[in-house]
């Protein structure tokens, strides 16, 4: 919440974050979640208040210093408006002439200069800026009237001539709950309606999900986890316990879509000592790495069991890809957990044979090591994150955002 914004009981104190049920939001912490995540964000404001305006510059800044995977979307404009938002991104046009073109007064009405930072920080760092909205005459008809006061012609042209419609549909997956199959025949009958009947005539299949993923309940105290059984666990409670990663792990860990899951702490705790463990290992062989010394005959000698390690990520990598593509995310780990183990057991045979690592030995466990922090990011993306930066990488923030591909082993591997 802006610092000095008007508040209710409800409401954070001025300058904080908190959840849905108001504990307090580290705001860093926050952020960077959600620039991780991708998510759609929400900033609303009364229109009025230049404190709330402040807090979305403010909020919209450090989500740009986190990604530029960004998009800005505002209500304040109709979609008939949209070439002139892109005009002004690309810098075509006078603040006074962008405000005139978008009929600023008779659309919109407030206060030009409390949102022109907004449209100035779109401008300086290409943010494109999205037309949300409809026209205003058709919001206040509708909210006079009901949603019946649409004009047939107003409902084609706002939901089915809109220029993504065809980009988001079908979708690619539908993933819900086992008890949402009469949600899913709703919507399989409507879409083929409106495939019959024209509007979705570009769908041959009449299907709105080009597939669908039916999980399991959560089981507590032998019945259905449910808020109104109040049988819930509390994952704030968890997560400041154990960390965010720990809980996300230890859920997709513990069982897998189609099997229903009786909770209890062990998946917790398993994934809990695994991240430990993980941090711990990386760490000191990042570390470590810059203090071993290369012996051409000891290397030589050991080449073999490289040979093994890259055999074992390439492997494990393509059973991980495998697992995550299918959804299988309890596979997945699984299969992540084994990689950490193969990495350990490569460092215990070298020390078995030649009583400590060779340079080329150390820097191969190091590449094999990054290689299992690609594929852990999307489970664990703080950990993951930390450790890839960690590793003194000078492309880490690249290689956290991508997935790690098999014909890169060899050539990551045969170069360290």
């Amino acid at each position: 919440m802006p610092a000095g914004a008007q508040t209710n009981a409800a409401c954070s104190t001025y300058g904080n974050w908190i959840d849905g049920a108001g504990k307090a939001i580290d705001g860093k912490d926050l952020v960077r979640d959600l620039a991780g995540r991708s998510a759609v964000v929400l900033l609303g404001e009364s229109h009025t208040s230049p404190d709330h305006h402040a807090w979305q510059m403010q909020t919209v800044a450090a989500l740009r210093g986190r990604t530029d995977n960004m998009v800005l979307g505002f209500e304040s404009f109709p979609r008939r408006l949209q070439g002139v938002l892109d005009d002004w991104v690309a810098g075509k046009l006078s603040a006074d002439a962008f405000l005139n073109a978008v009929e600023w007064r008779r659309v919109w009405g407030y206060d030009a200069a409390l949102y022109m930072p907004l449209f100035q920080f779109a401008r300086l760092n290409r943010i494109p800026m999205v037309a949300l909205n409809v026209e205003r005459s058709l919001v206040s008809r509708v909210g006079r009237e009901g949603w019946a006061a649409v004009p047939p012609e107003a409902r084609a042209e706002q939901m089915f001539t809109h220029p993504h419609l065809q980009h988001w549909l079908p979708a690619e997956r539908l993933v819900a709950g086992g008890d949402s199959g009469g949600f899913v025949f709703d919507q399989r009958i409507v879409t083929k309606a409106l495939r019959d009947h024209g509007e979705f005539a570009f769908m041959a299949d009449g299907e709105p999900f080009a597939g669908c993923l039916f999980h399991e309940m959560v089981i507590a105290d032998g019945r259905k986890m449910s808020k109104h059984l109040g049988n819930v666990v509390d994952p704030d409670e968890l997560v400041a316990r154990y960390g965010a990663d720990t809980i996300r792990l230890a859920v997709l860990y513990a069982a897998g879509p189609a099997k229903t899951l009786n909770w209890s702490d062990g998946a917790v705790k398993f994934a809990n000592r695994f991240l430990r463990n993980l941090w711990t290992y990386c760490q000191d062989r990042f570390a470590a790495l810059d203090g071993h010394a290369h012996d051409p005959e000891a290397a030589a000698d050991t080449e073999h069991m490289r040979d093994r390690l890259r055999k074992w990520c390439e492997n494990g990598l393509e059973r991980i890809t495998e697992d995550t593509a299918e959804l299988q995310m309890h596979k997945a780990i699984r299969n992540l957990t084994r990689l950490f183990e193969r990495i350990q057991d490569f460092e215990k045979r070298v020390v078995q044979r030649r009583e400590q690592l060779d340079r080329a030995d150390a820097e191969a466990q190091v590449a094999a090591l990054i290689l299992l922090l690609q594929a852990l990011a999307p489970f664990a993306p703080h950990l993951a994150e930390e450790l890839l930066i960690a590793s003194g990488r000078e492309d880490a923030r690249e290689l956290f955002e991508s997935w790690p591909e098999t014909a890169a082993i060899e050539k990551r591997l045969s170069n360290a």
